[in-house]
């Protein structure tokens, strides 16, 4: 699980060099159990005001509350940041080799004009 860990990050910096500083990554790890603090990467983190040992969004929780077996990637839909900025976003959710979700990969990119 270190090395997929490792491949995200490498991932998510990369994504984020190619944007700028308009689209945020995050890495939620959650196989340590604590979603209050599941952050454990992010790339331009002032998109959303959030920093590694943070939590998952409201959207996420709300997912993650829900039957595992039905969850599914959700991609380029619209969020709204809590200073009004809108984001287009996609969370997928990376599964270890017994199908439970280990990790968060998600891309808040602001397309406020």
């Amino acid at each position: 699980m270190v090395q997929k860990l490792e491949f995200l990050k490498q991932l998510a910096h990369g994504l984020s060099a190619q944007f700028g500083s308009s689209c945020e990554v995050v890495i939620h790890d959650l196989t340590k159990k604590n979603l209050d603090k599941s952050i454990v990467y992010i790339e331009n983190g002032h998109v959303s005001n959030r920093h590694a040992g943070d939590g998952p969004s409201g959207i996420v929780l709300e997912t993650l509350r829900s039957d595992p077996a039905k969850i599914k990637d959700r991609l380029a839909y619209l969020t709204r940041t809590e200073d009004g900025r809108i984001l287009k976003s996609s969370t997928l959710y990376i599964r270890d080799d017994n199908g439970k979700i280990a990790y968060i990969f998600s891309i808040n990119y602001d397309i406020t004009a």
